[in-house]
């Protein structure tokens, strides 16, 4: 080995991991907001937030089947 030891080796292999480890989680979690581009304001993340609320909320009350059908089917969501 040239210019270190196994251990410094070993080190720097570890920091490499770390790093790209470090990148990935950073990347995933830059999607999970929204993907490339601006970061999301406060209030698309609330609108966000309440939207996910309120499809949780209709999945398990059975109200989901409901739109679109209160009109006969004559509305188109």
């Amino acid at each position: 080995m040239v210019g270190g030891s196994p251990e410094s080796t070993e080190a720097a292999v570890a920091r490499k991991r770390w790093r790209e480890r470090d990148e990935k989680r950073e990347e995933q979690e830059h999607r999970r907001r929204g993907g490339y581009g601006e970061e999301a304001t406060q209030a698309e993340f609330v609108v966000v937030v309440v939207a996910e609320a309120v499809a949780e909320v209709a999945r398990h009350s059975g109200t989901v089947e409901d739109f679109g059908h209160r009109d006969g089917g004559r509305s188109q969501i």
